[in-house]
């Protein structure tokens, strides 16, 4: 008797969990605050060009660096109704590549002119954007319960670190840094899969493409003359193509 009633205690223990789970609204679902962690390898190339105009004609100038990043994200927000989540990201990533360098000026001398290319150089990344996930599979039951597409707006900045082989010999040789800065949107997709009540486990790809130009006057001077000046426009532009695959937990 008492085998029976432990066996019929047992059944009904198992079936009141299992009705728990399925009136949880929370169980196996994105509702209420999102919070996921990000890491992952990144491939990158970067690029800045500068159209410099001056009296001696236009100088050009290409600087580009391509690499491999470890890159870090954090993203806080909200998720509604299982169906989408809405979050402010923040990310860091480092790593190395190869950063290379061409100056181009038809009708200036030749120290004007040169390239070079160097291996082993490195990149600090910085992002800050927003962004959104869309969760298009409601059945639980479903295999492919979990994919996600996600869409991601924002600023990166790259701090790239070289040794200076400028045509200005006052830096040449000396180890420096620069700024390339892009406004870039990314698109992911990537799938969850749950490991607790409100925790999942994903993987998900990415790519970003970023870009940013501007136009700028320079005045300056020709001759011997400070008093003859005339004003140029400048124009610069950088590019980001950034291919990744991260992991990724989730709450």
């Amino acid at each position: 008797m008492k085998k029976i009633i432990t066996a019929i205690l047992l059944i009904a223990t198992c079936v009141l969990a299992q009705v728990d789970s399925n009136e949880d609204r929370y169980f196996h679902a994105h509702r209420g605050f999102y919070f996921s962690i990000n890491s992952g390898a990144f491939y990158t190339y970067v690029r800045h060009t500068l159209h410099d105009a001056t009296y001696n004609g236009l100088e050009k100038s290409t600087g580009s660096f391509s690499g491999f990043l470890n890159y870090d994200e954090i993203r806080l927000g909200g998720s509604i109704a299982n169906k989408a989540s809405i979050f402010a990201a923040i990310g860091f990533g480092y790593g190395s590549g190869t950063f290379s360098e061409d100056m181009e000026c038809a009708e200036c001398s030749n120290d004007k002119e040169g390239s070079f290319e160097e291996d082993d150089n490195e990149d600090i990344r910085f992002l800050f954007g927003i962004g959104g996930e869309f969760y298009p599979i409601q059945d639980q039951e479903s295999p492919i319960y979990g994919l996600f597409f996600g869409l991601t707006a924002g600023l990166v900045l790259d701090i790239i670190s070289f040794t200076d082989h400028s045509y200005n010999t006052v830096y040449e040789d000396e180890l420096t840094n620069t700024t390339y800065g892009n406004f870039v949107i990314r698109f992911e997709v990537g799938k969850d899969w749950w490991i607790g009540r409100r925790w999942s486990f994903g993987v998900a790809l990415n790519y970003t493409y970023g870009s940013f130009s501007d136009e700028f006057g320079n005045e300056s001077t020709y001759g011997d003359s400070y008093e003859e000046k005339f004003y140029l426009e400048d124009e610069e532009s950088f590019t980001n193509h950034t291919f990744g695959l991260t992991l990724r937990l989730s709450h």
